[in-house]
């Protein structure tokens, strides 16, 4: 199953990087091959098992039976899995793509009508923000058929008279003046066509006259609605809360997921430290809130008494009797989960820790136990069965990868302790057998009682240090395997690699998980004026730590800027890292850095045949050109 899940990302991922969507005869290949493929593993499964087993016996056709039993299979299921990722990708991106501007139509005046989506950004003076268009209207009064349903509007103050008060779900009749999704072509830079192409955008454009806007009655929108509203009540109770506040945008991004708000030397701290995953609602804050409600819920179902009597007296049972705790408490965590991810905003990190958690959660529920990496590849196929184009985003690598490669050291370790230490439990136990070591104090004989107290007592806090040494061994451990695996994909996304950041994660990670998110998270369920009291706390916190970055970060040594290496060389990369977290043992563990040298040094980029490079270099007051 593993492998069919890992083949629908991979088909997602290689239409991903078209630069055109598959034509007609391409379409028909597509489906023949995939028809191909599953009729193939059906006819593989369906295998006469005496045939087979004949073939087996058989030792010239050994090779060609192997692919008849359930290693063809997988194979054949995985290949039409691949091929049903390509077109699922292709045809959700000719649904969105149909939706376009006119070229005719472009930077020419139109009045729209629609409503506000998603959270304003900016000031009084100038506001961007999401705009769902009324294309019905728009198709009445224009003639354009396939008008953008979502456009990106820019609203500046003009005459003195700034941009209103935006509110997710009011509905607007605008100005404006638009023109066609376009963006900078820079290599290893912010791709924004693709980003607005994944939240659906597909204009952008300004208002051009304020004094011509006007409100209408009425709200739009539905539950996304409305949890953007309960969003934008959120910052702005931090905003009024933290209003002189240096670190205001980091806990306005804990608490809500937006990272607009923070400034730019936070964001060069955070960067320089390789801390920029703390400020994103991540899968660690999604763990928490779920099971901070399992055991509340879990709790006060154990202890529903009260209505448990009441549905006992109607001739019922008691509702721990009907639904166990584990259950009520494994749905309650995800529902709370849910609930944060989407007030988070549904970035891609807190999708992949939501599916996972419900994934995990029905596994649970069914009495079916799962492996970790199969719930990751059904979490990365579901992410990109609702949002293909995750995929295109560097937070998608970074946060499976980071999880991956999580999965992959502690697997190792924990298959090297079994084999090299003996745990105390089994001590312990031995000794718990001996009636001696069982009796209590003052039945025991004069002068063993306070010994065997003693010597259980030591043992106990012996049990205790050990557990805590080896948990640190394995957040060292899973920091140092985090480094290392994203060390590839950061060079490739960013061109620069932290040197500190093991460091800075060391300290950032427990400080940020332990103290300021969880006051951040009690901080949005409590009533005014105590919330505000609780994220100045929060803010009071981050500023040790932030303090402690920016000393890390001023050094000269804290971050590498390697050229971006190509593919190739991040895949060899990323095997040399895998064969580097294997268990002691390993045959040529210490060879693996080899892997290594093509990202560190680069081979010189080629220029092909009859093709040149140009280099354009602009300082504000002048510019010039390299060739």
């Amino acid at each position: 199953m593993r492998a069919v899940l890992i083949g629908f990302a991979l088909g997602v991922a290689m239409l991903q990087q078209r630069a055109a969507l598959p034509g007609t005869w391409e379409g028909m290949a597509l489906v023949a091959a995939f028809a191909t493929a599953f009729g193939v593993a059906a006819w593989v499964r369906c295998f006469p098992a005496r045939r087979r087993l004949r073939m087996e016996n058989a030792s010239h056709v050994r090779g060609w039976a192997a692919l008849h039993g359930p290693f063809g299979a997988h194979l054949a299921l995985t290949g039409a899995a691949v091929v049903a990722g390509y077109a699922y990708a292709a045809v959700r991106a000719e649904i969105r793509l149909t939706e376009a501007l006119p070229a005719s139509w472009e930077q020419r005046e139109l009045a729209l009508t629609g409503h506000v989506r998603g959270l304003p950004v900016g000031d009084g003076s100038r506001v961007r923000f999401s705009f769902a268009v009324d294309v019905d209207e728009v198709r009445r009064t224009t003639g354009i058929e396939h008008f953008p349903s979502v456009v990106q509007l820019n609203w500046s103050a003009r005459g003195g008279r700034g941009a209103p008060r935006l509110i997710p779900g009011d509905r607007w009749r605008l100005n404006v003046r638009l023109k066609r999704v376009h963006g900078n072509a820079n290599f290893a830079g912010h791709d924004m066509e693709v980003s607005l192409l994944e939240r659906g955008i597909r204009a952008m454009g300004s208002v051009v006259s304020s004094s011509a806007a006007e409100r209408l009655p009425g709200v739009d929108g539905g539950v996304g609605t409305a949890i953007d509203r309960v969003r934008l009540a959120l910052r702005e109770h931090i905003a009024g809360a933290l209003a002189s506040a240096t670190h205001r945008g980091i806990v306005t991004a804990l608490a809500i997921g937006t990272q607009e708000a923070i400034t730019p030397a936070d964001r060069l701290v955070l960067r320089r430290t390789g801390t920029s995953h703390l400020v994103a609602v991540s899968g660690l804050h999604i763990g928490f809130v779920a099971g901070l409600c399992a055991a509340l819920a879990g709790w006060l179902w154990r202890r529903s008494c009260f209505l448990g009597a009441m549905l006992a007296r109607r001739g019922g049972r008691e509702w721990p009797l009907v639904v166990p705790a584990p259950l009520a408490s494994a749905v309650a965590g995800a529902v709370c989960a849910a609930g944060y991810a989407a007030l988070a905003g549904f970035n891609v990190p807190a999708q992949r820790a939501l599916w996972m958690l419900i994934v995990a959660s029905a596994a649970f529920m069914l009495g079916r136990r799962v492996g970790v990496s199969l719930v990751l590849a059904w979490a990365a196929a579901l992410v990109l069965a609702v949002d293909p184009w995750a995929v295109t985003a560097a937070g998608f690598w970074l946060s499976f990868g980071a999880v991956a490669v999580i999965v992959f050291a502690m697997r190792g370790s924990l298959r090297a302790r079994s084999e090299n230490e003996t745990p105390l439990d089994v001590i312990d136990a031995t000794r718990a057998s001996d009636p001696a070591w069982q009796a209590p104090v003052r039945q025991a004989p004069e002068g063993r009682g306070w010994g065997a107290w003693i010597v259980s007592s030591m043992s106990t806090w012996r049990r205790r240090l050990a557990r805590a040494r080896m948990r640190c061994a394995d957040a060292l451990r899973a920091q140092w395997a985090v480094t290392l695996g994203l060390a590839p994909l950061t060079a490739f996304w960013f061109s620069q690699v932290s040197l500190v950041g093991p460091l800075a994660n060391a300290v950032a990670v427990p400080w940020v998980s332990l103290l300021v998110a969880p006051v951040v998270l009690v901080a949005i369920v409590l009533p005014a004026p105590l919330d505000a009291h609780a994220y100045q706390l929060a803010h009071a916190l981050l500023e040790p730590l932030m303090r402690a970055l920016d000393a890390l970060a001023q050094s000269a040594w804290a971050v590498r800027h390697p050229p971006r290496p190509p593919l190739w060389a991040v895949l060899f990369a990323v095997l040399g890292v895998a064969w580097r977290l294997m268990p002691r043992g390993w045959p040529l563990r210490f060879a693996a850095p080899l892997a290594w040298l093509p990202l560190v040094v680069p081979a010189a980029p080629e220029i092909e045949r009859g093709a040149f490079r140009l280099t354009a270099l602009d300082v504000g007051q002048g510019a010039s050109i390299l060739t």
